[in-house]
């Protein structure tokens, strides 16, 4: 009961003991003040279906937040990665221009390259001993049997032979023909027996290559055993669909 019924009541019992009136009279305004307070306080009383329903609205609202702050979190991430992807891909795509772009240069690759231990390394340098005695010369890449087609034949007058000019052109961005030397992979351009042995093969290192990513390199001596002449080759080595694959072959001077 609030304080201006409290003293309303008052009023109404100080009037029935002065006799102004009558006790029916009284029991009726104090009943009235009596209901009046009781339907005040049921309304206070909360209404258990609604505050369930409050309360999982303010759960739902609680879990809205994070739930916002993880969305925001995600598109920044996708954002971010986004932008990391294009400017790598960017960078990937600088270089592989300017390796496009530039005349080839043998020496400027074996002063770059990564020297440290691969673990695919002893099986390439089997892989490669095995291609060299055994002539295989199906193992070298399109591109690499392309480019000894075309250096074999330019000292030579022949219908589809390129002029060394020409050979230069082609070929200036992709091989350093310095160390071109020759007409045979595994050979030295004289006569040969065909049957070769490998010695002294070691691993120089690996570096990026534009179209395959890892290119290693490898250093050998061939030598003919049927005539006993000795060659110095390096041998650049590339894996392409899980194989194996010859794509750059050079002198050693």
């Amino acid at each position: 009961m609030n304080s201006d019924d409290s003293e309303l009541l008052k009023s109404w019992f100080r009037l029935f003991q002065d006799g102004a009136i009558s006790e029916e009279d009284f029991n009726s305004k104090k009943n009235e003040i009596l209901n009046k307070d009781l339907l005040n306080k049921q309304k206070s009383i909360i209404n258990p279906v609604s505050f369930k329903k409050n309360i999982i609205y303010k759960r739902e609202k609680d879990r809205t937040i994070p739930i916002a702050i993880g969305i925001l979190i995600f598109f920044g991430l996708m954002i971010f990665g986004f932008q990391y992807f294009i400017k790598n891909n960017k960078d990937h795509s600088d270089n592989i221009n300017a390796q496009e772009n530039s005349i080839a240069d043998f020496q400027k690759v074996l002063d770059i390259l990564d020297t440290s231990e691969n673990s695919k390394n002893i099986k390439i340098q089997n892989w490669l001993k095995q291609t060299i005695e055994q002539n295989n010369s199906s193992v070298l890449s399109k591109t690499c049997k392309s480019y000894i087609a075309d250096i074999g034949g330019m000292d030579y007058d022949c219908d589809g032979c390129l002029s060394k000019n020409e050979v230069d052109e082609k070929w200036q961005y992709i091989y350093d023909k310095k160390f071109a030397n020759f007409i045979h992979p595994f050979e030295d351009g004289q006569d040969s027996s065909d049957v070769f042995s490998v010695s002294n093969l070691e691993y120089l290192g690996s570096s990026f290559d534009q179209k395959y990513d890892i290119a290693f390199y490898y250093k050998c001596t061939i030598k003919d055993v049927g005539f006993g002449s000795s060659v110095n080759r390096i041998f650049k080595v590339i894996n392409y669909k899980n194989n194996y694959y010859i794509d750059g072959i050079y002198n050693e001077f």
